[in-house]
C-alpha cells in the first residue's frame, strides 16, 4: 500500500512539474526557423559571468598582492564556469517544451522517409518509436531527440535527452547545451520545411485510414547542410558552398 502511494504521489508531481513547464512555454511564440543555423548564440551571452566572478573573488583577495589577486582571478574564472555550466543544464531542460510551427502535420512515416537523405549525410542516424506512434527518434553526437506533433495545434517539440550514464558521468553541460542548440536547428529547419510543403504533396486513403506518399520530385540537397537544392543551383541556399553535380 506504502509503495503505491508513493508511486502515485510521484505521478502526481510529475505531472504537475510537467504543467507548470507548459503553462511557462504557453504564451512563447513558435520559432519558424529560416536556415539550419543553431536556434540561440549556445549560450554565449553568459560568458559575463566569468568576468563578474573574477572581478569579484580578484578584489576579494588583493590583500594578498599581486599573486593573490591573480589567485582571485583564476577562483573566480572557475566560479564562473561552475555557475554557467549550471545555468545552462537548468536552461536546457526548458528546450524540450519549445514550440516549431508547421502547416502540415504529415504521417509520421512519411516524415521520415523525407528526413532519412537530408540527415543521414550530416551523421544523424533516424529511427521510428515504438512508444510515440512512429515517430522520427534522432540521434546525434551522443543526444537523443524525439521530434513529436502537439495533438491541439499545428506545432512540434524536439525533445531531447541521453542515456543514464551519460546523464550522470557528463559534467560538461556547457558543451552539451551548444550541441543541442545546433541538432535542434537542424532538425526544426527540415522538419519545417517538410511540413510546410503544400498539402497535395501527401494524401490520405479516407476510406481505410491509410497514408501512402503522393508522387515527390526527384530533390537534391546539400552535403555540407542538408539544405534543399533548387534544380540547377550551383551554390548552396543554406551554407552558400558549391554544390558538387
Amino acid at each position: 500500500m506504502a509503495t503505491k502511494a508513493c508511486e502515485k504521489l510521484c505521478g502526481k508531481n510529475k505531472k504537475k512539474r510537467r504543467m507548470m513547464k507548459m503553462k511557462k512555454t504557453k504564451n512563447e511564440v513558435p520559432l519558424v526557423l529560416t536556415s539550419t543555423e543553431p536556434i540561440n548564440d549556445g549560450g554565449r551571452k553568459y560568458n559575463f559571468i566569468y568576468f563578474v566572478c573574477a572581478l569579484i573573488l580578484g578584489i576579494a583577495f588583493i590583500i594578498g598582492g599581486f599573486m593573490g589577486v591573480v589567485f582571485g582571478i583564476v577562483l573566480g574564472l572557475c566560479v564562473g564556469w561552475l555557475v554557467k555550466n549550471w545555468l545552462l543544464n537548468t536552461i536546457s531542460t526548458s528546450l524540450r517544451y519549445k514550440e516549431f510551427q508547421i502547416q502540415n502535420k504529415i504521417p509520421y512515416p512519411d516524415l521520415i522517409t523525407e528526413l532519412i537523405p537530408v540527415l543521414l549525410p550530416l551523421g544523424m542516424m533516424i529511427e521510428k518509436s515504438s512508444d510515440k506512434g512512429g515517430s522520427p527518434v534522432i540521434s546525434y553526437q551522443g543526444v537523443i531527440y524525439d521530434v513529436t506533433y502537439d495533438e491541439t495545434k499545428d506545432v512540434f517539440t524536439i525533445w531531447w535527452r541521453v542515456n543514464v550514464a551519460r546523464a550522470f558521468l557528463k559534467v560538461d553541460y556547457i558543451g552539451r547545451y551548444r550541441k543541442i542548440v545546433a541538432a535542434m536547428g537542424i532538425i526544426g529547419y527540415h522538419v519545417q520545411q517538410i511540413c510546410n510543403r503544400p498539402a497535395p504533396a501527401f494524401t490520405q486513403n479516407a476510406t481505410d485510414g491509410n497514408v501512402e506518399n503522393a508522387e515527390v520530385e526527384d530533390k537534391k540537397f546539400c552535403t555540407r547542410c542538408g539544405a534543399a537544392l533548387a534544380k540547377g543551383a550551383k551554390f548552396c541556399p543554406g551554407c552558400g558552398s558549391a554544390v558538387n553535380n
